[in-house]
């Protein structure tokens, strides 16, 4: 059995981490548009409670299949995309805080030699 530290220090926890957090950046508004879309199509005219009973369902399914889509991502991107392509998606000088993140969600993913400053 692998002690905590190496569990820790392992690739794939780096970017279960990275994808929840890329998940959490994600809007909201996708849901509302979903939750449009079955009303218009429902056979039946929804309640208040019939909705509110439909919003936790979709509210697990979307976050589930985006954060496997983002964990997916950020495990083939190093492979498929170049580093200085990629690198001028996360790292964005000038926006603070952000920026500051989307460094570290980059060098996670790509390794932590980066081309510009650090």
């Amino acid at each position: 059995m692998r002690n905590r530290k190496s569990i820790e220090n392992s690739r794939i926890w780096k970017i279960a981490s990275v994808s929840l957090a890329i998940w959490s950046l994600v809007p909201v508004p996708v849901f509302f548009l979903l939750m449009g879309l079955w009303i218009d199509s429902s056979p039946i005219e929804p309640s208040l409670i019939l909705v509110l009973l439909f919003l936790p369902v979709v509210g697990l399914a979307i976050p589930a299949l985006m954060y496997a889509g983002s964990a997916a991502w950020l495990i083939v991107a190093p492979y498929w995309v170049p580093r200085e392509i990629a690198e001028t998606f996360f790292v964005v000088d000038g926006l603070g805080w952000f920026s500051d993140v989307s460094r570290r969600l980059y060098l996670m993913a790509y390794g932590s030699r980066s081309t510009s400053q650090s």
